[in-house]
């Protein structure tokens, strides 16, 4: 791959959630009724999203709540199919060659505490960092040197040999 092509590209990317069932009470109802929010309309997490990431390129996903980060994330690992657009990982359109994405490439979820599930309670920090820097295929000579950086950055360096189940929550956000 050149250092050019986009390992993660998305054109046009939209989600609309159609409309709650009338018939369904949940919380939510309720919490709409007590905001004064109406309920029974579409909701469009996203429109017309567009990026593209190259090779190399570190990025982040920031915005108010409600700006469609998790949707866009969840389309990503084909949890949530859009309602128009294309999004592609390394080429592969992840809806229609999600195997073939798998198989390359493993995806992170951010945000949620644990990861879904990917690091070990019982294996200290370091331990479960390096598994993921090995995912992504960061060069050996430079796996503990950036894992170190990223840890004091954060400032969790003091819990690198810490198991993982031990972390509070924010601290396995962190890490």
């Amino acid at each position: 791959m050149s250092p050019a092509e986009a390992i993660l590209e998305t054109h046009s990317l939209t989600k609309i959630y159609p409309p709650r069932r009338k018939d369904v009470r949940t919380l939510r109802d309720i919490w709409d009724k007590i905001t004064g929010k109406e309920s029974g309309k579409p909701v469009t997490a996203l429109k017309d999203f567009d990026i593209s990431v190259r090779h190399k390129e570190i990025f982040g996903l920031v915005g108010p709540n409600g700006a469609g980060k998790t949707t866009l994330c969840k389309i990503l690992n084909a949890l949530v199919l859009p309602t128009s657009g294309t999004a592609s990982i390394d080429g592969n359109d992840v809806i229609k060659e999600h195997g073939k994405v798998c198989r390359t490439v493993f995806p992170l979820f951010g945000g949620e505490t644990d990861m879904w599930g990917i690091f070990a309670g019982r294996l200290n920090v370091m331990k479960n960092l390096s598994f993921v820097a090995r995912i992504w295929r960061v060069p050996s000579e430079e796996m503990e040197q950036r894992m170190d950086h990223a840890l004091k950055v954060l400032r969790i360096d003091d819990k690198k040999d810490e198991w993982f189940q031990k972390l509070s929550a924010g601290e396995k956000q962190k890490a």
